[in-house]
């Protein structure tokens, strides 16, 4: 093969894989929202985690919203959420994050929490 044909596929190839790239923004997107509430719709404040295999971490309330939580940026995969609220019975659930090219694809789970029942 000459240099001037082997030159030129290089170059098609890099136009190639340059015309198929996205442009990926630099933000980090929550992997989960989690929205809180009791058997009424009420949202609830409590302590929501997540777990992505490597120990329970904290998700942050969204502002001064009630029940409103983001959990974990910019992690896919499996991961545990884990809500518990005083008077509620704990709440486990999982969820699969999936990715694009880019970025997580935000997952939201609506949570409703039983109340305790004591014997």
């Amino acid at each position: 093969m000459n240099k001037t044909i082997a030159v030129l596929l290089a170059g098609v190839s890099f136009l190639s894989l340059t015309a198929c790239e996205e442009a990926c923004t630099l933000e980090a997107r929550t992997s989960v929202l989690v929205h809180v509430s009791d058997a009424e719709g009420e949202p609830l404040d409590g302590q929501v985690q997540f777990d992505a295999g490597d120990g329970p971490q904290d998700c942050f309330q969204i502002g001064d919203i009630a029940g409103d939580y983001a959990c974990a940026y910019e992690i896919g995969g499996e991961l545990e959420i884990l809500v518990s609220a005083e008077g509620y019975k704990d709440h486990v659930q999982s969820v699969t994050i999936e990715s694009d090219v880019c970025h997580v694809i935000t997952q939201e789970l609506d949570i409703e929490l039983d109340l305790e029942v004591e014997d």
